[in-house]
């Protein structure tokens, strides 16, 4: 009974930290290459316009390193809600060996990855929301400019 539990038990959570770990260094890639667009998106509207370039390249790193240091800092607190979720999942169904309590629990972590799955993309749609927001007002800034 043991093994079985063990096998039941650590296989899901083994596959469920690596979609975790998929999904993390998925939005990582995405919000470094908008950032990378947008830098380059301002460094052109820069240079056609005139202003000091060196100010606004310092901005825009500044920003770029901010919004990855954000979204890493979410994604780190999220992963670690994860994890204990799994621990916590993977200790409780050894303690409760019963076909209905490993099913109740199970059921609950693939909420959690739902709720993670939706906070991720949340977080996701508002990173870039703000970087269109930012972009608007580099384009006005340079067409008052």
């Amino acid at each position: 009974m043991w093994v079985e539990t063990t096998i039941i038990t650590f296989y899901p959570a083994a596959a469920f930290i690596c979609v975790v770990v998929v999904v993390d260094v998925f939005v990582v890639a995405v919000v470094v290459d908008v950032d990378v667009v947008v830098a380059v998106a301002v460094v052109v509207v820069v240079v056609d316009v005139d202003v000091d370039v060196v100010l606004v390249v310092i901005v825009v790193v500044v920003v770029v390193v901010v919004f990855v240091v954000v979204v890493v800092i979410v994604i780190v607190v999220v992963d670690i809600v994860v994890v204990v979720g799994v621990v916590v999942a993977v200790v409780a169904t050894f303690v409760v060996v019963s076909a209905v309590g490993f099913v109740v629990l199970w059921l609950l972590l693939l909420v959690l990855l739902l709720l993670l799955f939706l906070f991720l993309l949340l977080l996701l749609l508002l990173f870039l929301l703000l970087l269109l927001l930012f972009l608007l007002l580099l384009v006005l800034l340079a067409w008052l400019w």
